[in-house]
C-alpha cells in the first residue's frame, strides 16, 4: 500500500539528501518512509523515477508512507492520501474521496494547485 500524506507549508527538509535505497530495502522493512523522495529532480527524470518506483512498489509488497507537498504526486502514487495541517490529519481516504474533499482546508491546498486531471486520480 503507498499512503502519501500532502503537508501543508514549509519544507520538510531545507537540504538536499542523496538517497540511496538499496540498503534500505535489504533489510525488509514492513514500512518504508519517503520524504519528498522526488522533489529535486527534474520533470523528465521524474516521471522515469515514478514510473520505476510504481513497479518497484509491486515487486516489494509493503507498505510506504512518502511524504510530499505535491497532491497531483500524492493522487498519482498513492493507493490512499492523507492531508496534514499544522500536524493534524484533516483528510484520509482515496485519491478521488480526497479529491472531492469539502474541508475549507483541503479545498484550499486543491484549488492552489493547477488543475488536476481525471486520468492523475484513481
Amino acid at each position: 500500500m503507498i499512503l502519501p500524506f500532502v503537508v501543508r507549508g514549509a519544507s520538510a527538509s531545507d537540504r538536499l539528501e542523496e538517497r540511496q535505497p538499496e540498503p534500505i530495502l535489504a533489510v525488509d522493512p514492513p514500512i518504508l518512509l519517503m520524504d519528498e523522495p522526488f522533489g529535486a529532480l527534474d520533470p523528465v527524470t521524474r516521471a522515469e523515477v515514478r514510473d520505476e518506483f510504481t513497479r518497484l512498489k509491486k515487486r516489494l509488497r509493503t507498505t510506504v508512507l512518502v511524504v510530499t507537498h505535491d497532491i497531483a504526486e500524492a493522487f498519482a502514487l498513492g493507493d490512499r492520501v492523507g492531508v496534514l495541517d499544522a500536524g493534524e490529519l484533516i483528510a484520509l481516504d482515496t485519491p478521488p474521496q480526497v479529491a472531492a474533499s469539502t474541508d475549507r482546508r483541503v479545498r484550499a491546498l486543491i484549488d492552489a494547485l493547477p488543475p488536476v486531471r481525471p486520468s492523475d486520480v484513481r
